[in-house]
């Protein structure tokens, strides 16, 4: 399965806060760590071992402002949720290159920035248009010799 796939079809657990829940302890009187006292810096060293749900949970946490930064770069809803999953697709695919966990959301932005120029560069003149659109517009197909003889 690819990244693309694996952002597709997977669907991720957000984690709850309860007031009223607390701590379980494993059979051995050992204290279980629930997600939320899971620090990024230990999800990302799980993602970088392999661990799918841990990437989930880093997808989750980050998304939200990922989105808010890609939104601010292109201006368009449906290209920053496009950008969005380009980012994390590239981060889940070079995961194992970065070197200081404790630096995962920095390094995303530094993804999203550049995938944004990338993708605005790339797109400046490209303007989406329909089959009627094109059909109605009015093309001149004559050169510029026989309009400037006209």
């Amino acid at each position: 399965m690819n990244a693309t796939q694996f952002i597709e079809n997977t669907t991720f657990a957000t984690a709850t806060t309860d007031a009223s829940t607390t701590p379980q302890t494993a059979a051995c009187g050992e204290q279980v760590v629930t997600p939320e006292e899971v620090t990024v810096a230990e999800m990302v060293r799980r993602a970088q071992a392999g661990d799918r749900d841990a990437f989930g949970a880093l997808f989750e946490r980050y998304r939200p402002g990922i989105f808010a930064l890609a939104m601010r770069r292109v201006r368009n809803a449906d290209e920053a949720d496009e950008l969005t999953q380009d980012v994390f697709i590239q981060a889940m695919q070079k995961i194992e290159q970065l070197r200081v966990p404790e630096a995962f959301g920095g390094w995303l932005r530094q993804i999203v920035h550049r995938m944004a120029i990338n993708r605005v560069t790339r797109n400046r003149n490209a303007l989406p248009l329909d089959p009627e659109t094109m059909e109605a517009t009015c093309a001149d197909f004559a050169s510029p010799e026989t309009v400037a003889e006209g």
